[in-house]
């Protein structure tokens, strides 16, 4: 044994010595180009072992060789080894190599970890869009005195057009979808929408004193109310609001009153006409935590019931000033529009402020409400205006944008894969084409668009890891059963693959011992009664490296174009060398590098159970008990419903790179809610 280490170290070290004596020719920048190539090809292949294997060898024959360094520590990233990649690019630094992206890249990882966070919470708005919705001189017309203002699940706004009969759609970047007219009955004086679950708009028609639901196609689909006074009566029905159930609140300006109506259209009960609570002018109102807070303009205050119609309380009557409309915004703030102001009310320190962002602007602020990326939505009824503010540090801060593979095999079609990602870790919600802008080799190319987005999103693969240690074997009837009920549950676009570890005899000098190795006894896309006839004999094992079971499925999955999520169904038991190839943390970081959640379906609690949770948990997966039937039987279905993090561009390259031998540069661009990121990188087309 000393004598094979003795003679390892020997060449290794004739090696580095032959490597560093003097190149007569002046071939070893070509060598390191050659090995750099072969790195880049192999990163974008997703054999990110082989990209760290070519890059090394690539910067042994040329240190200085920069670009190889940068996309080292991109391999050990995407490879799980997140403390290489920080040295590789720190030392890239050091060697003063300036790129702000590198820096960004190194941002990212650290604040992943926790090392960077925020010293303060940002409560400062700045304006960031002042859409006005018609200019004088001009015939054309998106909105004229707008009204309420709602938020869709795609985070598209419908905003009510009052004097031109219309809801306009438009999208996070504020171009506009559609425009909503109804033909029968024609929509008259539109103020109040919402948005119902099932995507459809209902919307009040001041005019017709009735509230419409309205499908995809423009079409009317349900009428609720009709003019009058009585019991589900209404009279110039304004603001809407959806409960957590559907059920639909209504303010009947006229009846001085609220009325709730089932998702039938069938009138549940009216509240706020009598006693303590009783409104004066109700206003925009919102529900929350299982309360309804109305605005009052003549009571100056905001009036809380609950969903059955009971008073509970008031507030802001010593400083509001005719409140329209509020929304909570994610610090759980209140934000009251006025007629000319905006005010904020913090519950939690009973603070009251006037967000001034908007100024002297405001005439009539009669609507406000927050999008999923934390922007504020005011409309202006009387000069027809869309004000959208923004968070100010986020106004100016960048975007993490990360080119984590090109698909080039059909070049010059490319497909990009792309990494886009808040400062809070989350995807930005109505990423378009018109926010993305893609250069290659310096030279702008059009995107074809983002399409294959959805098809990856709708294409899921699924690892089922079975820890089959000695102890676990007893649970095999229940994983079986288990198994089964996903399985007939999954769509066909949900392909499932097993692994599992094997006992193995290896013959060394002083006779036979027991190895054990990871193996996938069922790739993806086999069938249910091949899972279940696999399970059945299943047989136990002594010892399992869990971490070379995890890295052997990463690699089975990381090149196909799909979602990827993990299922690890274990008892927590603990078997010696459980992580001694791929270590806990690796396999943490390679699941977040490469956009997959692991989920584990707990039999048992063991040794190893608080190291499985914290994996579910950093990974964004869950960790479940496997006798809560009502939590584990809807885990794949959960699965096919999430979204990933990447976006999949795509677009047809200009470049030419003779024999494919010459690098193609790229730029990301993203654009989106006022702020700004870059991603960049390389790719070699296949050879000719």
């Amino acid at each position: 044994m000393k004598k094979s280490f003795l003679s390892v170290l020997f060449l290794a070290v004739f090696s580095l010595s032959f490597a560093q004596q003097d190149d007569i020719f002046n071939l070893f920048p070509e060598y390191s180009k050659d090995y750099f190539e072969n790195g880049v090809r192999a990163f974008h292949n997703t054999q990110y072992e082989m990209a760290i294997s070519e890059l090394v060898k690539s910067l042994s024959y040329q240190n200085e060789n920069h670009l190889s360094r940068l996309f080292l520590g991109e391999a050990y990233r995407k490879a799980g080894y997140e403390k290489n990649a920080l040295y590789a690019w720190n030392t890239l630094l050091s060697m003063g190599y300036e790129n702000t992206g590198l820096k960004n890249k190194i941002s990212y990882l650290y604040n992943r970890s926790g090392m960077l966070s925020d010293i303060f919470v940002d409560k400062n708005y700045i304006i960031r869009t002042d859409l006005r919705g018609h200019y004088e001189g001009e015939n054309r017309v998106n909105f004229l005195n707008p009204g309420q203002i709602a938020v869709g699940r795609n985070n598209h706004y419908y905003l009510t057009s009052f004097s031109t009969g219309a809801v306009v759609e438009l999208d996070a970047n504020l171009e506009i979808v559609r425009s909503i007219m109804t033909a029968n009955p024609i929509l008259q004086k539109p103020f109040g929408v919402v948005e119902a679950k099932d995507g459809d708009i209902y919307v009040s028609d001041f005019a017709a004193d009735k509230v419409f639901k309205i499908n995809r196609f423009n079409v009317i689909t349900q009428t609720i109310g009709f003019k009058g006074i009585g019991e589900g009566a209404l009279l110039g029905p304004k603001y809407l609001t959806l409960d957590e159930y559907d059920n639909l609140y209504v303010v009947d300006s006229g009846n001085q009153r609220i009325n709730k109506y089932s998702t039938d259209g069938i009138i549940l009960n009216s509240f706020g006409n009598s006693g303590e609570g009783k409104l004066l002018e109700p206003g925009g109102m919102i529900y929350k935590n299982g309360e309804i807070f109305i605005a009052d303009r003549k009571r100056k205050e905001i009036v809380v019931f609950d969903v059955s119609g009971n008073y509970l309380r008031a507030f802001g009557s010593d400083y509001l000033d005719v409140p329209y409309d509020l929304t909570v915004d994610k610090l759980g703030r209140f934000i009251i529009v006025c007629e000319k102001k905006i005010w904020v009310y913090e519950p939690d320190s009973g603070l009251t402020y006037v967000m001034d962002a908007i100024g002297e602007r405001l005439q009539r602020g009669v609507s406000i409400s927050v999008d999923m990326e934390d922007n504020i939505l005011v409309g202006d009824f009387n000069s027809s205006r869309l004000f959208v503010m923004s968070l100010e540090r986020r106004r100016y801060n960048s975007m993490y944008v990360n080119v984590e593979r090109v698909i080039s095999s059909k070049f010059p079609d490319v497909h990009l894969m792309v990494r886009v990602e808040k400062d809070d870790f989350s995807v930005p919600v109505g990423l378009t084409s018109k926010n993305i802008t893609i250069y290659e080799n310096n030279r702008h190319v059009p995107i074809v668009g983002l399409g294959y987005t959805q098809t990856l999103n709708e294409t899921s693969d699924v690892a089922l890891i079975l820890d089959n240690n000695k102890k676990m074997v007893q649970f095999k009837d229940k994983v079986g059963v288990l198994i089964d009920r996903w399985m007939k549950s999954t769509e066909g676009n949900t392909n499932l693959l097993l692994a599992n570890s094997v006992d193995m005899k290896s013959s060394v000098a002083k006779g036979n011992i027991n190895k054990h190795r990871a193996v996938v006894s069922l790739p993806l896309g086999s069938s249910r009664l091949e899972f279940l006839d696999a399970v059945e004999h299943l047989s136990g094992v002594d010892v399992i490296d869990k971490g070379e079971m995890f890295k052997t499925v990463f690699y089975q999955m990381v090149e196909r174009f799909s979602k990827k999520d993990v299922v690890f169904i274990t008892n927590g038991e603990e078997t010696g060398n459980d992580f001694e190839q791929f270590k806990i943390e690796d396999v943490i970081q390679f699941a977040l590098n490469n956009d997959m959640r692991i989920h584990v379906v707990a039999f048992a609690e063991g040794n190893l159970s608080g190291v499985y949770k914290n994996m579910a948990h950093r990974t964004g997966g869950k960790y479940l008990s496997a006798y809560q039937q009502s939590e584990t039987k809807d885990l794949l279905t959960q699965i096919e419903d999430n979204k990933g993090k990447l976006y999949t561009l795509s677009y047809v390259s200009n470049s030419i790179s003779r024999f494919g031998r010459e690098p193609i540069d790229v730029e990301v661009e993203i654009n989106y809610g006022g702020t700004k990121g870059v991603g960049t990188t390389i790719y070699f087309p296949p050879k000719n």
